[in-house]
């Protein structure tokens, strides 16, 4: 147990220190002036010091080691600089050695060491202290040590009124550095201080760093501290509600089991199911404990709807009529007659191989000449529903394959989410603007749509947010752009290119008499 010498430092010894001393060499430890503490001696010589010489009221110089793996002492092992204190009391320990209590009493010297047998004994000087220091130097740093007593949570409250009692600005400057946090040599180095002006500007400057790392310690403290206890309230009172609903008769699972209903009687791939279920169990586990209504179950809970959204079936086989193709594309347009002959062309195909494998159809052409409304027909003559994604100004390759739940606001891109709306796994997706997709140091999108075209790799393409394979393979993709020269080439070696020129003044006479 440490105590502290609440008198002078001066006071506590007045006769003159001796110049040869018996030397007590430290492994881990410095005294200051003015500190009592007990220490443990076991080494062999410093056994037979106490054995000899350990009275209360003798002297010894306590020297710190330069490294505590040392056990033959030289003098150039020891830091120069060290206290003269006086030993207290000796206590003897059941397991061998001795408890030496010592109260620090001078700063010393070590001039050279003159006995090493049988224990260490050497010169000595006294270091003195220039009394430079002001009244109001002292009560500035006095209010400093006030300040770190109040913010340190390990300090008891009653040092604070062993500091108010100090009259001596050196005691309590070394008592602050027997305290500190600081190493060996640093503690050497402010004992060595001889001006108490600078010795309390050193210290005032440990103590206003460190006050200031404990106040933001506590802060973070307390702030951990007022979450935890909210949390906890917040897991309480639902724990409440739910027991409340319950003696009501007014359970009825709720929002959450009615989504987990849904996605049991869902069809699933493999793969899917077995990732839905580990994440089902995680909110479940989220729900019940203090943790309900975080930000990770909310992102879970999102990933789930997206999941129990997304078509995930495969669509009823669906022939493709291309008289009613044809049909459909007369009554809608006029004129186009070699583009409308294109797209049969291309349809046809489509009808023969039946899985979708040909070239993937980009209408070009300026603005306004009608690509939006051929897909729209090609549509409702095939019956299914037509989705559009609009690419332009597309710069980040996450807005088409999405975000990682890792991030916070996380989404799934522009392809899942239209496949969520289509709530078909065989819509006419449209991929409008093709050309005017960019690549920055988010990444290339064209590198995603590449993936999304190539009947080869949509089959598995990989959403981010979703972090598993969607087969696209059953949609009918059509692209549109107004210009060539900017899709990238290997992107354009999967297209077949249909170019819609404008109309004709005839035909568009005729466009304002039928459609006007």
């Amino acid at each position: 147990m440490i105590r502290y010498a609440d008198q002078n430092i001066t006071e506590i010894r007045t006769e003159d220190v001796p110049f040869e001393v018996p030397i007590i060499p430290l492994r881990n430890a410095l005294v200051f002036p003015g500190v009592v503490l007990p220490i443990f001696v076991g080494r062999a010589g410093s056994l037979e010091l106490v054995e000899q010489l350990g009275k209360p009221g003798a002297l010894v110089a306590l020297f710190t080691q330069k490294s505590a793996d040392i056990d033959e002492i030289e003098q150039k092992d020891l830091y120069s600089t060290g206290v003269l204190a006086e030993i207290h009391k000796v206590i003897p320990m059941s397991e061998g050695g001795y408890q030496v209590l010592l109260q620090g009493i001078q700063k010393i010297e070590l001039n050279r060491i003159v006995t090493k047998d049988p224990y260490l004994s050497g010169r000595i000087s006294p270091l003195g202290e220039i009394q430079d220091y002001t009244d109001d130097q002292f009560q500035e740093f006095k209010a400093h040590v006030l300040r770190y007593v109040e913010v340190h949570p390990g300090i008891p409250d009653e040092i604070a009124a062993f500091v108010r009692r100090l009259t001596n600005p050196s005691a309590l400057a070394n008592q602050v550095l027997f305290f500190s946090q600081k190493s060996a040599e640093e503690k050497i180095q402010a004992l060595r201080i001889s001006s108490i002006k600078e010795k309390l500007e050193s210290v005032q400057a440990y103590l206003v760093e460190e006050s200031h790392r404990l106040k933001m310690e506590n802060e973070v403290r307390q702030k951990v501290e007022q979450d935890t206890s909210k949390m906890q309230r917040e897991f309480y009172l639902r724990k409440q509600l739910e027991t409340i609903r319950k003696e009501l008769g007014e359970e009825d699972g709720g929002e959450d089991d009615e989504l987990e209903n849904q996605l049991r009687e869902k069809w699933l791939p493999e793969e899917v199911r077995k990732q839905v279920n580990k994440e089902l169990n995680r909110y479940r586990r989220l729900q019940e404990g203090p943790q309900s209504g975080t930000m990770e179950s909310g992102q879970i809970r999102n990933w789930l709807e997206l999941v129990n959204d997304l078509p995930w079936e495969d669509p009823q086989a669906r022939t493709i009529d291309l008289e009613k193709a044809s049909q459909a594309l007369e009554e809608d347009h006029e004129g186009l007659e070699e583009v409308k002959k294109r797209i049969l062309e291309h349809l046809a195909v489509e009808k023969q191989t039946g899985g979708f494998r040909a070239p993937i159809l980009c209408l070009v052409g300026p603005p306004g000449v009608g690509k939006t409304s051929l897909a729209r027909s090609i549509a409702r003559s095939m019956e299914r529903p037509l989705v559009r994604s609009a690419l332009g100004g597309v710069r980040d390759e996450a807005e088409i394959r999405g975000h990682r739940r890792t991030y916070v606001g996380a989404l799934p891109g522009k392809i899942l989410s239209a496949m969520k709306k289509a709530n078909t796994r065989d819509p006419v997706f449209l991929l409008d603007e093709i050309d005017k997709t960019g690549s920055s140091y988010h990444g290339d999108p064209s590198a995603a749509l590449l993936e999304v075209l190539d009947p080869e790799q949509n089959s598995h393409f990989e959403d981010h947010y979703l972090g598993m394979p969607y087969d696209l393979s059953r949609a009918l993709f059509i692209c549109t752009a107004n210009s060539l020269e900017t899709i990238p080439a290997p992107l354009l070696d999967r297209m077949e290119v249909v170019t819609l020129s404008g109309y004709t003044l005839a035909e568009k006479e005729a466009i304002a008499r039928k459609h006007l």
